[in-house]
């Protein structure tokens, strides 16, 4: 039998965040006209208060790609076993 090894995990965890990041999305547009009628917001009021999920995203997704950056220059090798190729 096959080892189910750390990329593995990884993979799977990768997926399930996947699916449930998914099903999320899913449910805030079936919900959005209830939301959008409840608090009175129009379509532009409403697709800005979805996205502002995803700005702070953004900004730590920057922010970890510069300090892996700065901790690469620093040879700082990564902490799990998917290592580049040389």
């Amino acid at each position: 039998m096959r080892k189910f090894g750390a990329s593995n995990w990884i993979l799977l965890l990768l997926c399930l965040m996947y699916m449930i990041l998914y099903i999320d999305r899913v449910n805030i547009s079936t919900a959005a006209p209830l939301i959008k009628a409840n608090l009175g917001l129009s379509n532009t009021q409403l697709g800005l208060a979805f996205s502002a999920f995803a700005y702070p995203y953004a900004l730590f997704q920057l922010r970890l790609t510069r300090t892996r950056i700065t901790l690469a220059d620093q040879g700082v090798r990564r902490p799990w076993h998917l290592h580049e190729p040389r």
